[in-house]
């Protein structure tokens, strides 16, 4: 049986309001028994880290923690922007996943392969 895995990117406040419902959805749909499986690794862009600003969605919308942050910290928007693609695509190369797709959806950024 293949797991479908999909890497869930936020970093400001739309992308964890989404984040929090899509998050909820995967874990009714493996609750569910149905198939495939869905594995969410959540990967946060750092670009907030104050608490107020990061910390407080995760904890208050109920998402899981991140398996990873970009720790893109504060810039101009291009230098930003540049930091996270750069680094979002490192960290999905270094993941050893074979097929990606990768889609962007109400701003909130998905990849998803299966294995």
């Amino acid at each position: 049986m293949h797991t479908l895995s999909i890497v869930t990117i936020v970093g400001a406040r739309p992308q964890f309001v989404k984040a929090a419902a899509v998050s909820r959805a995967i874990a009714a749909w493996n609750e569910s028994g149905r198939s495939p499986a869905i594995q969410e690794r959540i990967v946060h862009t750092g670009q907030h880290y104050d608490a107020n600003m990061s910390a407080v969605f995760f904890d208050e919308l109920r998402i899981p923690p991140p398996a990873v942050n970009l720790e893109v910290g504060s810039g101009g928007h291009g230098a930003q922007t540049g930091a996270m693609l750069d680094r979002i695509e490192y960290a999905q190369r270094t993941t050893g996943r074979r097929k990606t797709n990768r889609f962007s959806l109400f701003s909130l950024w998905f990849s998803v392969s299966l294995r």
